[in-house]
């Protein structure tokens, strides 16, 4: 009973904006190792077609180069629509 409202609301207030950033800077990190890792894959894939170790097709490596792209684009879509809202 000794508590004042408006003490405890702010602390709770507190509370769920360090939760939020928290919680946006694991998603964040995540999002950028899940990046990083689909790029080394991709430049993985460029080196070993460059050096004659893997054999595409032209269509068959667009195709796969551009799913790739695409979905880094839509990562940092959500990333940026998501994550950090106006």
């Amino acid at each position: 009973m000794g508590d004042d409202p408006d003490k405890t609301r702010n602390h709770l207030e507190n509370k769920d904006l360090n939760n939020n950033i928290e919680l946006r800077t694991w998603y964040g990190r995540g999002f950028f190792w899940l990046l990083v890792t689909e790029l080394v894959v991709l430049n993985g894939f460029f080196l070993a077609r460059g050096l004659g170790c893997l054999h595409f097709n032209s269509v068959d490596f667009n195709v796969y180069v551009g799913g790739t792209l695409l979905q880094t684009f839509g990562v940092i879509l959500v990333i940026a629509r998501g994550l950090f809202k106006a």
